[in-house]
Protein backbone atom coordinates (compact mmCIF):
# COMPACT_ATOMS: atom_id res chain seq x y z
CA UNK A 1 0.00 0.00 0.00
CA UNK A 2 1.36 3.59 -0.73
CA UNK A 3 2.31 5.64 2.10
CA UNK A 4 1.09 9.40 2.51
CA UNK A 5 4.90 9.95 0.78
CA UNK A 6 4.61 7.95 -1.95
CA UNK A 7 1.35 9.59 -2.69
CA UNK A 8 2.82 13.38 -2.25
CA UNK A 9 5.72 12.06 -4.82
CA UNK A 10 3.06 11.35 -7.30
CA UNK A 11 0.88 14.31 -6.77
CA UNK A 12 3.90 16.78 -7.56
CA UNK A 13 4.97 14.21 -10.65
CA UNK A 14 1.43 14.68 -12.10
CA UNK A 15 1.22 18.74 -11.48
CA UNK A 16 4.42 19.08 -13.07
CA UNK A 17 3.32 16.80 -16.18
CA UNK A 18 0.08 19.42 -15.93
CA UNK A 19 2.11 22.22 -16.13
CA UNK A 20 4.20 20.62 -19.06
CA UNK A 21 0.97 19.57 -20.90
CA UNK A 22 -0.43 23.39 -20.54
CA UNK A 23 2.86 25.13 -21.83
CA UNK A 24 2.43 22.87 -24.95
CA UNK A 25 -0.71 23.51 -25.32
CA UNK A 26 -0.57 27.36 -24.91
CA UNK A 27 2.57 27.07 -27.79
CA UNK A 28 -0.05 24.64 -30.14
CA UNK A 29 -2.65 27.32 -29.66
CA UNK A 30 -0.30 30.94 -30.27
CA UNK A 31 1.23 28.64 -33.57
CA UNK A 32 -2.38 27.90 -35.32
CA UNK A 33 -2.66 32.09 -34.52
CA UNK A 34 0.73 32.74 -36.38
CA UNK A 35 0.11 30.30 -39.61
CA UNK A 36 -3.21 31.47 -39.95
CA UNK A 37 -2.28 35.14 -39.89
CA UNK A 38 0.47 34.49 -42.13
CA UNK A 39 -2.09 32.62 -44.60
CA UNK A 40 -3.83 35.78 -44.33
CA UNK A 41 -1.47 38.25 -45.24
CA UNK A 42 -1.11 37.04 -48.58
CA UNK A 43 -4.48 38.76 -49.20
CA UNK A 44 -3.28 41.71 -51.17
CA UNK A 45 -0.12 39.83 -52.54
CA UNK A 46 -2.96 37.85 -54.20
CA UNK A 47 -5.14 40.22 -55.28
CA UNK A 48 -2.41 41.93 -57.30
CA UNK A 49 -1.42 38.74 -58.67
CA UNK A 50 -5.48 37.58 -60.12
CA UNK A 51 -5.70 41.34 -61.12
CA UNK A 52 -2.54 41.30 -63.07
CA UNK A 53 -3.73 37.55 -64.91
CA UNK A 54 -7.14 39.20 -65.72
CA UNK A 55 -5.92 42.24 -66.87
CA UNK A 56 -3.13 40.07 -69.25
CA UNK A 57 -5.79 37.41 -70.45
CA UNK A 58 -8.17 40.57 -70.95
CA UNK A 59 -7.87 40.98 -74.73
CA UNK A 60 -6.66 37.98 -75.46
CA UNK A 61 -9.19 35.35 -77.30
CA UNK A 62 -7.42 32.60 -76.67
CA UNK A 63 -5.99 31.88 -73.36
CA UNK A 64 -2.78 29.93 -73.39
CA UNK A 65 -4.02 27.01 -70.70
CA UNK A 66 -2.99 23.91 -71.10
CA UNK A 67 -5.19 21.41 -70.14
CA UNK A 68 -4.45 18.53 -67.37
CA UNK A 69 -4.27 15.30 -68.59
CA UNK A 70 -3.37 12.11 -66.44
CA UNK A 71 -0.61 11.41 -68.16
CA UNK A 72 2.07 12.39 -65.79
CA UNK A 73 1.19 13.66 -62.85
CA UNK A 74 3.45 15.51 -60.58
CA UNK A 75 1.88 14.99 -56.93
CA UNK A 76 3.31 17.37 -53.18
CA UNK A 77 1.92 15.56 -50.26
CA UNK A 78 2.34 17.83 -46.91
CA UNK A 79 3.27 15.95 -43.91
CA UNK A 80 4.20 16.66 -40.26
CA UNK A 81 7.62 15.68 -38.38
CA UNK A 82 6.08 16.31 -35.04
CA UNK A 83 4.94 13.94 -32.54
CA UNK A 84 1.36 14.21 -30.89
CA UNK A 85 -0.58 15.09 -33.85
CA UNK A 86 -2.69 11.86 -34.56
CA UNK A 87 -2.59 10.41 -38.61
CA UNK A 88 -1.63 13.46 -39.73
CA UNK A 89 0.70 11.96 -42.29
CA UNK A 90 -1.47 8.58 -42.82
CA UNK A 91 -4.37 10.23 -43.92
CA UNK A 92 -2.95 12.64 -46.42
CA UNK A 93 -0.29 9.87 -47.80
CA UNK A 94 -3.50 7.59 -48.12
CA UNK A 95 -5.78 10.34 -49.67
CA UNK A 96 -2.71 11.62 -51.79
CA UNK A 97 -1.77 8.22 -53.20
CA UNK A 98 -5.47 7.27 -53.90
CA UNK A 99 -6.26 10.03 -56.28
CA UNK A 100 -2.63 10.13 -58.22
CA UNK A 101 -2.95 5.78 -58.44
CA UNK A 102 -6.51 7.01 -60.30
CA UNK A 103 -4.92 8.97 -62.34
CA UNK A 104 -1.84 7.22 -63.37
CA UNK A 105 -2.25 3.26 -63.25
CA UNK A 106 1.58 3.20 -64.98
CA UNK A 107 4.07 3.29 -61.34
CA UNK A 108 6.42 5.08 -63.69
CA UNK A 109 4.10 7.95 -64.42
CA UNK A 110 3.62 8.99 -60.90
CA UNK A 111 6.09 11.56 -59.92
CA UNK A 112 6.23 11.80 -55.86
CA UNK A 113 7.41 15.14 -53.91
CA UNK A 114 7.19 14.92 -49.82
CA UNK A 115 8.27 17.08 -47.01
CA UNK A 116 8.63 15.80 -44.12
CA UNK A 117 10.66 12.62 -43.04
CA UNK A 118 7.72 10.69 -41.75
CA UNK A 119 5.77 11.61 -44.58
CA UNK A 120 8.57 9.90 -46.74
CA UNK A 121 8.53 6.93 -44.25
CA UNK A 122 5.16 6.72 -45.58
CA UNK A 123 6.60 5.15 -48.89
CA UNK A 124 8.43 2.78 -47.09
CA UNK A 125 6.47 -0.61 -47.86
CA UNK A 126 4.95 0.53 -51.74
CA UNK A 127 6.14 0.54 -54.93
CA UNK A 128 6.35 4.54 -55.58
CA UNK A 129 8.89 6.34 -53.83
CA UNK A 130 9.41 9.81 -53.80
CA UNK A 131 11.60 11.92 -55.88
CA UNK A 132 12.47 14.91 -53.33
CA UNK A 133 12.43 15.06 -49.72
CA UNK A 134 11.55 18.89 -48.05
CA UNK A 135 12.59 19.77 -44.81
CA UNK A 136 9.52 21.18 -43.50
CA UNK A 137 9.77 24.74 -42.16
CA UNK A 138 10.00 24.70 -38.33
CA UNK A 139 7.98 28.79 -37.80
CA UNK A 140 6.51 31.21 -40.61
CA UNK A 141 9.68 32.70 -41.36
CA UNK A 142 10.50 29.74 -43.32
CA UNK A 143 7.95 29.04 -44.76
CA UNK A 144 8.07 31.47 -48.18
CA UNK A 145 11.66 29.86 -48.43
CA UNK A 146 10.32 26.44 -48.18
CA UNK A 147 8.21 27.26 -50.77
CA UNK A 148 10.64 28.46 -53.10
CA UNK A 149 12.66 25.25 -52.98
CA UNK A 150 9.55 22.99 -53.85
CA UNK A 151 8.85 25.07 -56.65
CA UNK A 152 12.07 25.41 -57.82
CA UNK A 153 12.40 21.52 -58.02
CA UNK A 154 8.88 21.32 -59.29
CA UNK A 155 9.61 23.42 -62.68
CA UNK A 156 13.10 21.26 -62.86
CA UNK A 157 10.57 18.05 -63.14
CA UNK A 158 8.25 19.49 -65.37
CA UNK A 159 10.93 20.40 -67.91
CA UNK A 160 12.71 16.98 -67.59
CA UNK A 161 9.71 14.61 -67.24
CA UNK A 162 6.94 16.34 -69.36
CA UNK A 163 5.08 16.35 -65.88
CA UNK A 164 1.05 17.25 -66.97
CA UNK A 165 -0.12 18.57 -63.76
CA UNK A 166 1.05 19.75 -60.48
CA UNK A 167 -1.24 18.60 -57.53
CA UNK A 168 -1.12 19.00 -53.84
CA UNK A 169 -2.19 17.45 -50.84
CA UNK A 170 -2.25 17.95 -47.33
CA UNK A 171 -4.12 18.72 -43.87
CA UNK A 172 -6.36 21.27 -43.26
CA UNK A 173 -8.43 22.02 -39.44
CA UNK A 174 -11.85 20.47 -39.79
CA UNK A 175 -14.48 20.24 -37.16
CA UNK A 176 -13.66 20.08 -33.60
CA UNK A 177 -10.05 20.55 -34.44
CA UNK A 178 -9.70 17.51 -36.58
CA UNK A 179 -7.42 17.34 -39.34
CA UNK A 180 -8.68 16.22 -42.60
CA UNK A 181 -6.75 15.84 -46.05
CA UNK A 182 -7.46 18.41 -48.82
CA UNK A 183 -6.18 18.19 -52.37
CA UNK A 184 -5.72 21.18 -54.77
CA UNK A 185 -4.26 20.79 -58.44
CA UNK A 186 -2.23 23.67 -58.75
CA UNK A 187 -1.23 23.65 -62.51
CA UNK A 188 -2.72 24.01 -64.88
CA UNK A 189 -4.58 26.95 -63.71
CA UNK A 190 -8.40 25.98 -64.24
CA UNK A 191 -9.62 27.78 -67.08
CA UNK A 192 -12.94 29.18 -65.32
CA UNK A 193 -10.57 30.83 -62.24
CA UNK A 194 -8.59 32.47 -65.24
CA UNK A 195 -11.67 33.43 -66.91
CA UNK A 196 -13.05 35.09 -63.88
CA UNK A 197 -10.31 36.70 -63.36
CA UNK A 198 -10.60 37.98 -67.37
CA UNK A 199 -13.94 39.09 -67.01
CA UNK A 200 -13.29 41.05 -63.70
CA UNK A 201 -11.09 43.17 -65.20
CA UNK A 202 -13.34 43.90 -68.49
CA UNK A 203 -15.57 45.02 -65.91
CA UNK A 204 -13.34 47.43 -64.73
CA UNK A 205 -12.71 48.90 -67.86
CA UNK A 206 -15.88 49.03 -68.82
CA UNK A 207 -17.02 51.02 -65.70
CA UNK A 208 -13.25 53.59 -67.09
CA UNK A 209 -11.52 53.12 -64.11
CA UNK A 210 -8.77 56.18 -64.35
CA UNK A 211 -6.63 53.08 -62.50
CA UNK A 212 -6.15 50.65 -65.28
CA UNK A 213 -2.51 48.74 -65.01
CA UNK A 214 0.01 49.10 -67.83
CA UNK A 215 3.06 46.94 -68.85
CA UNK A 216 5.20 47.19 -71.72
CA UNK A 217 7.03 44.04 -71.43
CA UNK A 218 6.29 40.65 -73.59
CA UNK A 219 2.75 39.15 -73.08
CA UNK A 220 3.62 35.51 -72.78
CA UNK A 221 6.49 36.32 -70.85
CA UNK A 222 4.69 38.65 -68.15
CA UNK A 223 1.54 36.05 -68.07
CA UNK A 224 4.30 32.92 -67.12
CA UNK A 225 6.17 35.27 -64.42
CA UNK A 226 2.36 36.51 -63.00
CA UNK A 227 1.41 31.98 -63.36
CA UNK A 228 4.42 31.60 -60.76
CA UNK A 229 3.58 34.39 -58.49
CA UNK A 230 0.26 32.52 -58.47
CA UNK A 231 1.41 29.36 -57.60
CA UNK A 232 3.71 30.66 -54.49
CA UNK A 233 0.74 31.99 -53.09
CA UNK A 234 -1.07 28.95 -53.44
CA UNK A 235 1.78 27.09 -52.18
CA UNK A 236 2.45 29.30 -49.00
CA UNK A 237 -1.49 29.22 -47.89
CA UNK A 238 -1.56 25.46 -48.82
CA UNK A 239 1.76 24.83 -46.50
CA UNK A 240 0.68 27.44 -43.77
CA UNK A 241 -2.77 25.61 -43.58
CA UNK A 242 -1.00 22.12 -43.18
CA UNK A 243 1.10 23.82 -40.33
CA UNK A 244 -1.62 25.40 -38.98
CA UNK A 245 -3.65 21.96 -39.00
CA UNK A 246 -0.88 19.89 -37.54
CA UNK A 247 -0.91 22.32 -34.30
CA UNK A 248 -5.11 22.17 -33.91
CA UNK A 249 -4.20 18.50 -34.21
CA UNK A 250 -1.40 19.01 -31.03
CA UNK A 251 -3.74 21.40 -29.40
CA UNK A 252 -6.92 18.67 -29.54
CA UNK A 253 -3.93 15.90 -28.25
CA UNK A 254 -3.12 18.21 -25.28
CA UNK A 255 -6.71 19.14 -24.30
CA UNK A 256 -7.82 15.67 -23.89
CA UNK A 257 -4.22 14.80 -22.07
CA UNK A 258 -4.67 17.92 -20.17
CA UNK A 259 -8.65 16.67 -18.84
CA UNK A 260 -6.88 13.22 -18.03
CA UNK A 261 -4.39 15.00 -15.68
CA UNK A 262 -6.79 16.69 -13.88
CA UNK A 263 -9.38 13.87 -13.79
CA UNK A 264 -6.19 11.75 -12.15
CA UNK A 265 -4.81 14.71 -9.67
CA UNK A 266 -8.28 14.57 -8.29
CA UNK A 267 -8.56 11.12 -7.61
CA UNK A 268 -4.68 11.05 -6.43
CA UNK A 269 -5.76 13.91 -3.80
CA UNK A 270 -8.89 12.34 -2.96
CA UNK A 271 -6.78 8.70 -1.77
CA UNK A 272 -4.04 10.92 -0.03
CA UNK A 273 -6.53 12.85 2.24
CA UNK A 274 -8.05 9.24 2.55
CA UNK A 275 -4.44 7.88 3.36
CA UNK A 276 -3.72 11.27 5.67
CA UNK A 277 -7.11 10.65 7.55
CA UNK A 278 -6.17 6.90 8.15
CA UNK A 279 -2.69 7.72 9.32
CA UNK A 280 -4.21 10.54 12.08
CA UNK A 281 -6.66 8.00 13.08
CA UNK A 282 -4.06 5.30 13.78
CA UNK A 283 -2.19 7.98 15.37
CA UNK A 284 -4.81 8.98 17.88
CA UNK A 285 -5.66 5.71 18.38
CA UNK A 286 -2.22 4.79 19.81
CA UNK A 287 -1.87 7.55 21.92
CA UNK A 288 -5.20 6.58 23.68
CA UNK A 289 -4.14 3.24 23.75
CA UNK A 290 -0.95 4.29 25.19
CA UNK A 291 -3.17 6.78 27.67
CA UNK A 292 -5.52 3.65 29.15
CA UNK A 293 -2.39 1.42 29.71
CA UNK A 294 -0.45 4.15 31.65
CA UNK A 295 -3.68 4.84 33.81
CA UNK A 296 -4.13 0.72 34.17
CA UNK A 297 -0.60 0.59 35.35
CA UNK A 298 -0.77 3.38 37.99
Amino acid sequence: METVQDLQRRIEGTEDLGSVVRTMKSLAAVSIRQYDEAARSLAQYEAAVRMGLGFVLRDWPFPPVEKATAAKPLALLIGSDQGMCGKLNEEVHEAGRTAIEAMADDPSKRIYIVMGERMAAQFIDTADQPEKIFTLPSSVGGIGGAVSQVLSTVNEIREQRNITAFHVFHAQQGAQQATEPRHAMLWPIRQALLEEMRERQRERRDSKSRSLPYYSMDRGALFSELVGHFLFGSLFRALAASLAAENAARLAAMQGAEKNIDNQLDELRALYRQRRQMNITEELLDIVSGFTALEQQS
